[in-house]
């Protein structure tokens, strides 16, 4: 995540290290000159207190910025998906999307090869299971895609319908058409599909 830094600045914990590695300097020159008994045990003590307090806040922003707009994603997906669109992932690949939502969803790279293979994996790769039966014989499809990868070409001039942004996650609907006819201009161009040679785990 390219704003990572940012978002740890602005969260407050730069200065929280700081503050515990100041402390944790002057006790350490202030056991050198004084002989406690159980003045390693202390240290230590306080040590475990300020990591844990650093910690935690960490677990929850990295919560925050990696899992909780998948969450949100999830529900909106369920609540708007009535007539069981097929379910894409496109860019970054996170199997807790599937997870979330108990959805089938096809992962595929943003590239123009990613574009394709999700064309052909509609027509020839369908999948169902007990927990979902995606209509591919639906006009549109929905698609999660991150901020970076929808700002390749292709992506930016397919018409689609913006449903939500959550963190850096978009969620829109594309139509079948759109798919189907930039798909077929990329494979008269010598753009081939390679869904079936790549072997990662599908969702």
């Amino acid at each position: 995540m390219p704003d990572l830094a940012n978002q740890i600045k602005d969260y407050g914990l730069i200065l929280r290290a700081k503050i515990l590695f100041t402390i944790s300097t002057f006790i350490s020159i202030f056991l050198m000159f004084r002989s406690f008994r159980r003045s390693f045990l202390f240290f230590q003590i306080f040590l475990l207190v300020g990591q844990f307090s650093i910690m935690m806040p960490i677990r929850k922003l990295a919560d925050q910025l990696r899992q909780e707009p998948l969450r949100n994603i999830s529900k909106k997906i369920i609540n708007i998906r009535s007539l069981q669109e097929p379910l894409a992932m496109i860019g970054i690949r996170k199997p807790s999307l599937h997870f979330y939502s108990k959805q089938i969803v096809f992962y595929e790279s943003s590239s123009q090869t990613g574009l394709v293979n999700l064309y052909e994996r509609f027509n020839n790769g369908k999948r169902r299971n007990e927990l979902d039966q995606p209509n591919y014989s639906s006009d549109s499809f929905l698609v999660v895609i991150d901020r970076y990868s929808k700002k390749e070409k292709h992506w930016t001039n397919i018409k689609q319908q913006q449903l939500g942004v959550f963190g850096i996650y978009s969620l829109i609907r594309v139509n079948r058409n759109e798919l189907n006819l930039l798909a077929k201009e990329f494979k008269s161009q010598g753009v081939k599909p390679t869904w079936e040679n790549e072997k990662y785990e599908k969702f």
